[in-house]
């Protein structure tokens, strides 16, 4: 789409995901005020298009106004920020907090802030005693404008599991959402990796084949991607993992997620110099994150370069004494280094405060055999709800 004033250029095309072959193209010049409106042109054109019938709404919408449509705008780029995790949380709360004052009554503007801030507990940004509320607010306000939300439910899914350590609660939304929005990618591949991978673990198969429906369905989301190749990588899939985090970089290279996923992917492969590279790369875009280096540490462990590994441990526990430091970042390191009571000690604060963006010591691929044979180790598992 492009923008001049108040007139948009927007050029549409309909892909086959399969193979490519474009079936039906066109381009819609209108004003900004009108987008909702191509919206349903859009629609209707593909629905011709494709022989295929669109239920039109119960009630006109009427035309809407220029702060709907400066909200509309907030929130697609909000979505977008918070897709890449990381700092640019921070902006896209500010994009979905300007939308809603804008437009208060709109469900998927509250949905979105709620799925924004869940994130920030998961990668540290702020504590969870002081994001719940907020999210439970801004996700109860979503459902109350629309008890459809399919987006709203897949982010309690999230909630539920990352800070009320509920998996039945979690899957009982994820499905929810799924069964009324089959094409949700985001909260598919959330489903599939956090939920059948990473909690349940008991059927591979299936939560890899997930994970590849929603990189399918949509081939451009670097969030999917990344999802999909750390669930490679879980599934010890080394190979294929490598493939999909490197797509998922190369879809959007600046982004937070895609760089942390394929670092995190690559330190379980026996390619500990690629990993040193990736993680560099990374350091250069967004700094020293803590979950970087906590990653890089099993690399180097693996290189023999232990040194470097120690160093990289006590760069974490010196940042710690100062700032708020992801505890599983230490547990990551700490495994590595087979420091295994201070990694279980890490992974239970990790989970008390649900400051983990991944639980990856359910899974062989990513922690030690000595850290799940700890005898604390089942009293993590309850704490997670298992």
């Amino acid at each position: 789409m492009r923008k001049a004033g108040n007139r948009m250029r927007l050029a549409v095309q309909l892909v086959s995901v399969s193979d490519g072959y474009h079936l039906w193209s066109e381009r819609f010049d209108r004003e900004l005020t009108d987008v909702f409106a191509v919206q349903d042109e859009i629609a209707a054109a593909i629905a011709a298009k494709l022989q295929v019938t669109f239920v039109p709404p119960t009630e006109p919408s009427g035309r809407v106004t220029s702060a709907q449509v400066e909200a509309f705008e907030l929130i697609a780029k909000g979505r977008a920020l918070t897709a890449q995790r990381g700092r640019s949380l921070l902006a896209a709360r500010e994009c979905l907090e300007r939308a809603i004052q804008l437009d208060p009554l709109n469900a998927e503007a509250h949905a979105s802030l709620g799925a924004a801030l869940m994130e920030f507990v998961r990668f540290g940004l702020l504590p969870v005693t002081e994001v719940r509320p907020l999210v439970q607010a801004a996700l109860a306000r979503a459902l109350e404008l629309d008890a459809t939300m399919a987006a709203a439910m897949g982010t309690m899914g999230m909630v539920s599991l990352f800070l009320d350590h509920d998996p039945r609660a979690a899957f009982s939304w994820w499905e929810r959402a799924l069964v009324l929005q089959p094409r949700l990618v985001e909260v598919r591949a959330s489903y599939a990796l956090h939920g059948l991978l990473m909690w349940h673990g008991d059927d591979d198969e299936r939560a890899l084949t997930e994970l590849a429906r929603a990189a399918t369905e949509d081939p451009r989301s670097a969030f999917c991607a990344a999802h999909y190749g750390v669930g490679l990588a879980a599934a010890t899939r080394f190979s294929e993992a490598t493939v999909e985090v490197e797509r998922a970089y190369s879809l959007d290279p600046q982004a937070f997620l895609p760089q942390y996923g394929r670092v995190a992917a690559l330190s379980r492969t026996a390619d500990a110099a690629r990993t040193v590279e990736a993680a560099r790369v990374a350091f250069a875009s967004v700094g020293r994150h803590v979950l970087i280096l906590g990653w890089l540490t099993k690399s180097y462990v693996t290189q023999g370069d232990r040194i470097r590994a120690e160093g990289l441990y006590a760069e974490l526990q010196a940042r710690a004494l100062t700032d708020d430091v992801s505890n599983m970042a230490l547990a990551l390191a700490a495994d590595a280094l087979g420091r295994v009571d201070e990694a279980i000690t890490y992974a239970l604060e990790s989970v008390r405060c649900c400051d983990f963006t991944i639980p990856f010591w359910t899974r062989s691929a990513f922690s030690s055999d000595a850290l799940r044979a700890h005898p604390r180790y089942p009293e993590l598992l309850r704490a997670m709800g298992l």
